[in-house]
Parts: structure tokens; sequence; C-alpha cells
């Protein structure tokens, strides 16, 4: 399994350069990329990797598709995880914010709410 796990990780970061030289960094197909090596490396307990992709995943995809994207909330709700893991004080204190912000916009989202 953890084969596998190395080998998913190793072809999303050859899909995330792809997807940064030829649609851009700020591509939400790319922004999709970064989000889901950072899950795969929050699987693989790699939780300073998945904070950094997260975070790098949230600034370039705010300006784009806005605050209220569901991109931004998976993001958000991703790296509370993340920073939970982290298991420092404020690292828990951050983790609040983020899950508490993922989860107020993917509940606008699914209520149809603006």
């Amino acid at each position: 399994m953890a084969r596998q796990i190395d080998d998913a990780r190793k072809a999303l970061a050859r899909s995330l350069a792809d997807g940064k030289r030829l649609l851009g960094d700020a591509h939400p197909e790319t922004i999709e990329r970064m989000a889901s090596l950072g899950a795969l490396h929050l699987v693989r307990g790699d939780v300073s990797a998945a904070c950094e992709l997260y975070r790098e995943a949230i600034a370039l995809a705010e300006p784009v598709l806005g605050k209220d994207h569901i991109l931004v909330a998976d993001c958000a709700v991703g790296l509370a995880f993340a920073c939970r893991k982290l298991d420092t004080r404020p690292s828990r204190a951050r983790s609040t914010e983020f899950l508490a912000r993922g989860r107020r916009i993917q509940r606008r989202l699914r209520e149809g709410l603006p």
C-alpha cells in the first residue's frame, strides 16, 4: 500500500508540474491538482508539505475563483486537518478557524445562498 501511495504522489507531482507549465499556476485545474497532492501528503503523514500545498492553493484560488468557491472551501478543510495533525497550540487554533471557514462556504453552497 505504501508503494501505491508513493507512486500516486509521484504521478500527482508530475501532473501538478505539467499543469503549472501548460495552464499556469492560477488555473483551476492546476489548483485542484495542488489540493489533491496536499491531501495525499496528509495521508502519507507529511503534514508540513500538505500545509504548504493547501496554503498555496488557497492563495492562488481566492483571487481567481473567489473566497467562497468550493475549491477554496475544500482546501481550507484540508488545511484544518493538516494543522490539527501538527498538534501545537497555534496550529490547533488555526485548524478551528480553517475548518469553520471551509464548512461555512460548503454550507452556503449546498443551500444555494450567496
